[in-house]
């Protein structure tokens, strides 16, 4: 027994010794590979940073209610930001009540509100309100009108009922009315609730689970106003895929797939009906009505030529692009381009241009997921991997992958912003967000929209958990062409998808190969011969810019009169864009001094701002 109690302290002090090590090891790394981990934030230090971040700030505004400590607020963030409409969150019952519309986000227990608390948020609805939220909670039976739910994780499919209520305006296609929520070939999804109306209580549905016939979402008449009650988590339907953790099947390659952003649609909808005079921050920069990233991989089956095919279209038609080039200097059995004088000539051509450089990695492993983190510090003579034809990567890391790929880009283009990353084969790898953030990047296109079922950028979550935000923002493909020259990618195709996202106000970031095909380079010229009127190009980082800048504008509307109304605006300093929609015509704007200010159909663009507060008298048609 004793000899069994040293073993055990034996093993122990090894572990620890093992530990102290790794870390003495990570403290001697160099710069893009910080000393020690960061150590992981707390999932209540999450809820405190976006109080903070979004405090109440006008009373025509949205608000988050969280009624009890744990409740996150997330993924309710997260489609309140890409719905584009104002909101603060609170804990104040009443603080939140000012508002016209309010959301209450569900945790993993009951919320058990308070009598008063009940009392109050029936007066809120009675006298006008729209209220909106999430089970599993206390059904709040004489407030919801909900007499009981069945939870299940096998349903299949949610479908809204477009004409049952008047939020579902911008569900204008199919894809965006019935919604896959679980997998044909797997038995368990999410956690789903089926609801059942009290009876005499006036809930009715407006959403359902058609493969169960049973209702997904109820709204209750109370007075003048409403209440809904949803059947779904939002953390399931916006976070899960985001994540790479979803249990719905891969939609069809470039399929339209908006599933996730169904919600802030719904949300946007909801909240325009209960604001008579409402803004909303539009997903597209100044008055664009649509907006198009193109981005290249030069990598595995690219070629020279083809790149320069590429670069003479962009040219001469004065478009820039994002161009994710692989930077491998090793000779292994796979193709493609190698960090010779030739390529290194071609980067610097490409910066010159004004295009984007961007990475591709190393040597365009396979296997990217399964490499291990590393610690940092690789150079072009210390990190020899070897690419077997079984598709591993021997003596390969992420951090090298990522790391001395950006500097070999910028030794050969010593004026270019290396920001972003894309990753050989588009995996997810679990550290990839730590990655990026040790090595300095500032955003990610590795993801496609088809398995993040959103068209809005969105940042990385830590560990691929559906917790914590990082500060890398990923920009989703909206299509990526397939990589091999017996399935080229089509113009038509391309340009029908773009104009399905533009309709949502989402930026479309699309991937075409630099590859051996023949008509590769027509396709490209016929993409941008046939861009719609209006519609405007930007490379990944200004893309970057423009939405990192959305996220910090706060903003109000108020009626002054039946022909005028004021826009009070909070935005960064700096040429960003900004746009606002509105449901009638602006005749003019003028604004205060120090902004510049554009105005043109129902749209408003804040062209120019110096970080102070802006107020523009709107004058509609």
């Amino acid at each position: 027994m004793i000899r069994r109690w040293l073993f055990t302290l034996t093993a122990l002090l090894s572990l620890a010794g093992l530990c102290f090590l790794i870390e003495r090891l990570s403290s001697n790394a160099p710069a893009d590979a910080p000393a020690s981990r960061t150590p992981l934030p707390e999932l209540g230090s999450e809820n405190t940073r976006l109080l903070a971040q979004y405090p109440p700030f006008a009373e025509d505004e949205a608000a988050i209610l969280l009624l009890r400590p744990g409740q996150p607020s997330l993924a309710a963030v997260r489609a309140f930001q890409a719905a584009g409409i104002p909101f603060g969150i609170t804990s104040e019952l009443g603080e939140a009540l000012k508002r016209p519309f309010v959301f209450i986000p569900c945790d993993d227990h009951s919320i058990h509100p308070a009598v008063q608390e009940l009392a109050a948020l029936r007066d809120y609805v009675f006298q006008g309100g729209r209220l909106v939220l999430q089970v599993p909670a206390d059904l709040m039976t004489p407030l919801t009108g909900v007499a009981a739910e069945r939870p299940r994780r096998t349903r299949k499919e949610l479908g809204f009922r477009p004409y049952a209520d008047d939020g579902f305006d911008w569900l204008d296609e199919p894809e965006e009315r019935k919604v896959p929520i679980g997998s044909k070939r797997a038995r368990l999804g999410i956690w789903t609730h089926g609801l059942l109306p009290a009876p005499g209580s006036g809930a009715a549905a407006v959403a359902s689970f058609p493969d169960t016939l049973e209702n997904a979402v109820l709204r209750r008449t109370l007075g003048r106003g409403s209440v809904y009650t949803l059947g779904v988590d939002l953390k399931d339907m916006i976070l899960r895929p985001q994540s790479g953790r979803q249990f719905s099947e891969d939609r069809p390659r470039n399929a339209f797939s908006p599933s996730a952003d169904v919600w802030p649609l719904v949300l946007r909808g909801w909240y325009e009906r209960a604001v008579p005079v409402h803004a909303r921050l539009r997903g597209l920069p100044g008055t664009a009505k649509g907006l198009l990233v193109l981005t290249h991989n030069a990598g595995w089956g690219a070629s020279l030529e083809t790149m320069r095919a590429f670069l003479a279209v962009e040219k001469s038609r004065k478009v820039r692009a994002g161009w994710f080039v692989q930077t491998k200097y090793l000779s292994d059995v796979l193709p493609g381009p190698m960090l010779n004088t030739q390529l290194r000539e071609l980067i610097a051509e490409i910066a010159a241009s004004g295009n984007e450089l961007a990475s591709h990695g190393v040597v365009h492993s396979p296997d990217l997921e399964k490499l291990p983190l590393g610690i940092g510090g690789d150079t072009q003579s210390s990190y020899r991997p070897s690419l077997g034809r079984e598709g591993r990567t021997n003596g390969g890391n992420l951090l090298a992958e990522l790391g001395l790929s950006r500097r070999l880009l910028q030794e050969a283009a010593p004026k270019a912003r290396i920001e972003g990353f894309r990753a050989p084969f588009l995996p997810y790898p679990d550290l990839l967000d730590e990655a990026l953030e040790r090595i300095g990047y500032v955003y990610d296109s590795s993801l496609s929209s088809r398995k993040t079922l959103t068209y809005f950028p969105f940042f990385l979550l830590r560990g691929r958990g559906m917790e914590i935000q990082t500060p890398v923002l990923e920009l989703p493909m909206a299509w990526e062409d397939e990589n091999t020259p017996e399935a080229p990618a089509s113009a038509k195709e391309i340009l029908a998808l773009l104009k399905k996202t533009a309709a949502n106000e989402a930026p479309f970031v699309c991937l075409l190969h630099p590859s051996k095909a023949p008509d590769r380079s027509k396709v490209l010229s016929d993409i941008l011969d046939g861009l719609p009127a209006g519609f405007e190009l930007r490379t990944p980082a200004e893309l970057v810019r423009f939405w990192k800048a959305r996220g910090l504008a706060r903003f109000s509307i108020k009626s002054t009169g039946p022909k005028e109304a004021v826009l009070r605006i909070q935005a960064p300093a700096g040429r960003y864009e900004l746009s606002w929609g509105f449901a009638d015509e602006v005749k003019a704007c003028p604004s205060s001094p120090g902004s510049k200010v554009r105005c043109s159909g129902r749209t408003l663009s804040l062209e120019d701002s110096d970080g102070w507060p802006v107020t523009v008298l709107l004058v509609w048609k």
